[in-house]
């Protein structure tokens, strides 16, 4: 299926990653400019820059709430860790059409071997940060917010117990969010 967003603002919570950076490609090839926010999004723009398509801006126009579209591709720095995490962000990004949450660190020990601070990391960067994104978003009124889950979340593995707690938080925050 072929579709345009030529002209669209797509963001890209986790967009450095393997899953999130094909999503911030598929947005890029239908025409979107893409900012991409994970922790290591600035030390990893030379690699993946080249990597999209260069955005094409439509002429100048007023959105809904006043403000412009960005003209390039941006990459943005994300400290799930940080309580204010998107506080005040999305109004310096511009309109956003696309949200996608797709952020996501993996659990590799045993419930009884993760640490308080291990477990805090992971419920953060997984699902607090989701939450927040899509809050923030909201607030537009304007766009739709795609939230990647895990089969996990419904389907538990060894040694990811907080993983699959995290994603399926996800399924239940949104699944009833109004």
């Amino acid at each position: 299926m072929s579709f345009s967003l030529r002209g669209k603002h797509a963001i890209v919570v986790g967009g450095t990653g393997t899953l999130g950076f094909r999503i911030a490609s598929a947005l890029a090839d239908r025409g979107s400019v893409v900012t991409i926010m994970s922790r290591n999004a600035v030390d990893d723009r030379q690699v993946l820059e080249p990597r999209l398509k260069p955005f094409e801006p439509l002429p100048y126009r007023e959105d809904f709430d006043g403000g412009r579209r960005p003209t390039e591709h941006q990459f943005k720095r994300l400290d799930a860790q940080r309580g204010d995490i998107f506080k005040g962000l999305f109004p310096t990004l511009g309109p956003v059409d696309v949200l996608v949450n797709c952020a996501g660190t993996s659990q590799a020990s045993a419930l009884k071997r993760t640490g308080e601070e291990e477990i805090q990391r992971i419920l953060n960067l997984n699902l607090r940060a989701t939450i927040l994104a899509s809050k923030y978003a909201k607030l537009t009124n304007h766009g739709c917010i795609i939230n990647v889950s895990s089969l996990m979340a419904t389907k538990m593995g060894a040694g990811a117990t907080v993983y699959a707690a995290s994603k399926a938080g996800v399924i239940g925050t949104f699944v009833i969010y109004p």
